[in-house]
């Protein structure tokens, strides 16, 4: 029991309490016996009013049984309850003793309708598809996409997962489980846009085709700082590749004791000896030896540590075997740090390497690099939007009263924002987009997003999945006081109606009123 049932109980036996001693002092003796019942069933039908009364069973028996049909519901399951129920269109007045839902279950939406009716839940079983996916849709240039996500395979033999880009196969994987994992990769060679294709193939039969949109950032040109503790081969080929990417590199190798050695790539010379807070604030990333920071004196050291904490400056260690962490990355005030233990990278690039080179470090500077001062950014919810369903879109900015301009065929749309009564960089909104494909957001004064709207009835088994879990989750969240909700052949406590003990409750208080008038 909870505190509410709790309060209920005692505020109910304090009521019986005194009814009771009203009664027994009572100088007509009369009907006492009768009297004492009646009180007590009129408090006993005033508590089950409140409290949720229940019972254990498998099934809801007695009275009008109603009888839902979601997607996927069985047809042969369906003629048997429609024999003895009434199929419900509407959710919205329900009037029945239980509400048997067939099929992959109810939306939110649905979910939220339903009123204090008892539910039992027939679900349909998860046919073979994609159960759940993740990718990110924004890369960098050279940046490997990862497509992750589980399979659900009730082929009895192999099915293979086929990454396709415009003309060409780029990945495949193959999965034999009932359930797997998986991850296909492919590094974008076009700029901007693209839509990739994943299929899911069984033997000659294709069970499954859906899109991946990716985009691929503009390439932005840090300005980059490294400190070395001495000459090396990683230092040396990570600049060179830096400045072959057009990042802005300074970098300042000790050769002795205060005695630096520099280098100035697509950036003009500069004093470095010294490391200042005006110093730092010209770059946007440090990528700095352990040893060389153990080196820095105390003004330079609190210096690099203002500038991260106020400043928002990325600062890459690289760490050796003084070193106390791992591989790690994280916050300090307004910036980050991020350490590897990765030294000798350039073994790739004498390899032949270069993508794999190239992933890794575009991963490491995205990372650690500055965050933009008054930049933008966009969030859209759900992951996987639909044409004709609501899409809610969170916007970070500084600007105050942001007006979002969605491009539609006919012209831009209008989307008004409500701020979030915390976060006041933080503004929310709802669109519902009205055809599939790449979709265009922006505020009058920012710069143009993009993100991605797929037809209704594209990743049909994941909105399955989805579906079905929300309904269970639901199942076994429902509190008491709205009605038994149940999985088929499952035993739980049944809710009492209540009606019942409102009869019980009017009986015994008119008994009462009548005994005193005899």
């Amino acid at each position: 029991m909870n505190l509410w049932n709790y309060i209920v109980v005692c505020l109910s036996l304090l009521l019986l309490a005194t009814l009771l001693w009203w009664e027994i002092r009572r100088i007509n003796r009369a009907r006492r016996i009768g009297r004492v019942i009646a009180t007590i069933l009129l408090v006993a039908g005033l508590a089950a009013i409140v409290l949720p009364v229940t019972y254990t069973g498998s099934r809801i028996a007695g009275g009008r049984e109603g009888v839902l049909l979601t997607e996927g519901y069985d047809p042969d399951s369906a003629r048997i309850y429609l024999s003895s129920g009434v199929e419900v269109k509407d959710l919205s007045d329900l009037h029945l003793s239980a509400l048997h839902v067939l099929g992959y279950g109810l939306t939110e939406g649905e979910r939220a309708t339903i009123s204090d009716v008892p539910i039992v839940f027939h679900p349909s079983p998860m046919h073979t598809g994609i159960m759940s996916l993740h990718w990110a849709q924004q890369l960098l240039p050279g940046q490997a996409c990862r497509i992750q996500g589980s399979f659900y395979n009730t082929t009895g033999g192999p099915v293979k997962l086929l990454l396709f880009g415009v003309s060409s196969l780029l990945d495949s994987v193959e999965v034999r489980l009932r359930e797997g994992n998986f991850e296909l990769r492919t590094v974008p060679v076009q700029a901007d846009r693209a839509v990739y294709r994943l299929a899911v193939v069984a033997g000659k039969d294709t069970i499954e085709q859906e899109s991946i949109p990716v985009e691929v950032l503009p390439a932005r040109f840090l300005k980059i700082l490294m400190l070395a503790a001495s000459p090396d081969f990683e230092n040396r080929f990570l600049a060179g590749w830096l400045s072959e990417k057009g990042h802005g590199v300074v970098i300042r190798t000790a050769i002795s004791k205060d005695k630096y050695d520099h280098a100035f790539l697509n950036t003009p010379a500069m004093a470095v000896d010294h490391l200042s807070s005006s110093l730092f604030a010209q770059f946007d990333i440090v990528i700095a030896d352990a040893a060389e920071l153990r080196a820095m004196g105390a003004a330079e050291h609190a210096a690099l540590w203002d500038a991260i904490a106020g400043k928002g400056l990325g600062l890459v260690i690289k760490a050796d075997s003084l070193s106390h962490d791992a591989d790690s990355v994280r916050m300090h005030g307004a910036g980050k740090i991020l350490q590897t233990t990765l030294y000798t990278t350039y073994a790739r690039l004498l390899a032949g390497e270069r993508k794999d080179y190239a992933a890794l470090w575009t991963r490491i500077l995205q990372q650690a690099a500055r965050e933009k001062e008054g930049a933008e950014r966009w969030h859209f919810s759900p992951a996987l939007p639909e044409v004709d369903h609501p899409v809610n879109i969170l916007l970070q900015t500084a600007a105050s009263m942001p007006q979002g301009l969605l491009e539609e065929g006919n012209g831009p749309v209008s989307v008004y924002f409500a701020q979030h009564p915390f976060l006041p960089f933080y503004w929310s909104g709802v669109y519902w987009p009205r055809e599939a494909g790449w979709q265009a957001v922006s505020t009058p004064q920012g710069t143009r997003s993009w993100w991605y709207a797929w037809k209704e009835g594209d990743w049909a088994t994941i909105h399955r999945r989805d579906r079905l879990e929300g309904t269970r989750r639901w199942i076994a969240a429902r509190g008491e006081g709205k009605g038994a909700v149940m999985e088929a052949g499952e035993v739980h406590k049944l809710l009492v109606a209540k009606g019942w003990f409102y009869l019980l409750f009017v009986l015994s208080g008119l008994f009462l009123w009548v005994e005193r008038r005899i």
